[in-house]
């Protein structure tokens, strides 16, 4: 009898433990998302930068991304990305054939991407003001 009544603590001990990990998870999850949808994209002002290779990076825990940026004759030559951690965000990389086609960082984020999407564009936007 002790035995089954240790055992049922057990039990519920574990079970109370996962479902504060699950409440945990959701928590930061909506902290993320609310921080993701907060961020302003801008493109700079392409006549203003120089010609070059601009490099920046952006981090949304846990996602984060470093870009190298060419400009050429006063437009968006090809973006680069050097490093993209990215769990299941792998898809957002194809953001940039979008950047490169409308000549803007302003383009839609790529669907189940959009963390990575934003890591993507915000450091290509902040490569893209050092040449300013």
């Amino acid at each position: 009898m002790k035995k089954h009544k240790k055992m049922k603590r057990i039990a519920i001990c574990v079970l109370v433990g996962l479902v504060g990990i699950g409440i945990s998870i959701v928590v930061l999850l909506q902290d993320i998302t609310q921080k993701t949808n907060r961020i302003k994209l801008h493109t700079p002002k392409l006549a203003a930068i120089k010609d070059g290779v601009y490099e920046g990076s952006y981090s949304i825990f846990p996602v984060s991304a470093k870009v190298k940026v060419y400009i050429e004759n006063k437009r968006i030559a090809d973006v680069k990305i050097i490093t993209h951690e990215h769990g299941l965000g792998k898809a957002a990389e194809n953001i940039v054939s979008d950047v490169l086609q409308k000549q803007s960082l302003e383009v839609d984020t790529v669907s189940q991407a959009t963390i990575s999407s934003v890591c993507i564009l915000k450091a290509a936007e902040q490569a893209m003001e050092k040449g300013e």
